[in-house]
């Protein structure tokens, strides 16, 4: 056979840019993913920084991403500093997640997905489609910035989350109105599982695979902890996990490879519902169990259904913060009086919708950055990712180009990759 080459450059509808090479031959498949995006070293510019800068400058990493990363590095800077937050603080922290998990999820299921599954070349034309699921979604997209505003003080770029809690709070008639939208929303996020569940994927065999989380503290499912999961493995602080972390450049990529451990692994939403279903919600259960999905399930465009029944967990879990937050009542939060104390160093790790973010500082006795290190969830995926897509091609070499494309593009975008930060 000879050899074949396909070449996708652009891949559309994912964040940022970069394109996709496989190349066949009678042997197999082999398939590159290339980050076109220019790297801009913010680990080099954070050095020498005060820490009370660093959260505001990470979230320029990305416009989607931008409030995990500066969540991510608070969480750092207050374990190298020895910062204790407020339960109220936690309580805000987990709802902005949230809203930032029902806008990412619900716009990259229906906005950039879903068109493939119908054929469709735009969103007009999907709208014709499935009118109803498309109106749900808009309603809870808006919800998901509406939320985001509220904790963060605005969506894009949010300014009040700093080292050790707050700058700026809403007020609680905000509040008691998003606990209103939450419960009236909450059986459409049901229906969308269903809906999701009864798509038609390529085929693709299952496959043994690494998958990480964060563990939550207690017997919640969750975006924040001190523990990493991994799946065969078993569990690890989160220093002890980033202390496996290797970064290896590769030669048609401006973004890196990270592997923990050495390996490929999952992360991202199937890795956190095949490790904690059995923490979820128990409306998040149900719909997961009328998906029809066996668990653990490898299948990459698991990760739809995934998303979706995060969704899901989020409105009953949001009900339940609501209820704390208006039942305490909003206290106004002075900030903290950071007393750096020698070197430090700190680790912070956050779940964004793409999969677990890092981040690793070490402060000197000045409070000044003097070591930083992130780890994007896409940079951890991009190996795992690369495996697949050569699967996928081996396994469909027979079949006409332009099917193969469809299949290899679906397949990319099932990751929900943000190429913008695994360039960093």
């Amino acid at each position: 056979m000879a050899t074949r080459r396909l070449t996708i450059m652009p891949v559309a509808r994912i964040h940022g840019h970069g394109g996709l090479e496989v190349t066949s031959s009678g042997s197999g498949a082999t398939a590159a993913l290339m980050v076109d995006e220019i790297p801009r070293y913010f680990e080099e510019i954070l050095v020498g920084r005060h820490v009370a800068e660093v959260p505001a400058l990470v979230s320029r990493l990305c416009r989607r991403c931008g409030g995990g990363h500066r969540l991510a590095a608070a969480l750092a800077l207050e374990d190298a500093l020895g910062v204790k937050v407020s339960r109220q603080t936690k309580l805000l922290r987990e709802l902005y997640l949230h809203g930032l998990f029902l806008e990412s999820h619900i716009h990259h299921f229906f906005y950039m997905a879903l068109p493939d599954f119908y054929g469709a070349l735009g969103v007009a034309e999907l709208r014709r489609e499935c009118p109803q699921e498309m109106d749900v979604a808009d309603n809870i997209i808006a919800l998901g910035r509406r939320i985001q505003r509220f904790v963060g003080g605005r969506r894009v770029h949010p300014v009040s989350m700093v080292v050790g809690g707050f700058a700026s709070l809403g007020t609680s008639e905000d509040l008691v109105k998003i606990g209103w939208a939450v419960q009236r929303h909450l059986r459409d996020a049901e229906g969308l599982v269903r809906f999701a569940g009864e798509l038609r994927t390529p085929p693709f065999l299952a496959r043994p695979v690494v998958q990480r989380a964060i563990r939550p503290k207690g017997k919640t499912y969750g975006h924040l902890g001190k523990t990493v999961v991994t799946q065969p493995g078993g569990t690890a602080a989160l220093e002890a996990e980033v202390n496996t972390m290797r970064e290896v450049p590769v030669s048609y990529s401006m973004a890196s490879h990270f592997l923990a451990g050495g390996e490929p692994c999952l992360v991202g939403p199937a890795a956190r519902v095949n490790l904690g279903h059995d923490r979820l919600t128990t409306r998040a259960r149900e719909a997961l169990r009328k998906a029809g999905r066996q668990l653990p399930c490898t299948d990459p465009f698991f990760q739809h259904v995934a998303r979706l029944v995060e969704i899901v967990f989020s409105f009953e879990r949001m009900m339940w913060v609501n209820e704390q937050l208006l039942h305490e009542g909003l206290q106004p939060e002075p900030g903290p009086v950071i007393q750096p104390s020698g070197r430090r160093r700190g680790v912070g790790a956050v779940e964004l919708p793409q999969g677990t973010c890092y981040h690793d500082y070490e402060v000197d006795g000045g409070g000044h950055v003097t070591r930083a290190r992130i780890y994007p969830p896409t940079a951890q995926v991009l190996p795992q990712m690369e495996r697949d897509l050569t699967a996928l091609a081996t396994a469909m070499s027979d079949v006409p180009e332009a099917e193969l494309r469809l299949s290899l593009e679906m397949l990319v975008r099932s990751y929900d990759p943000c190429f913008i930060c695994a360039a960093r």
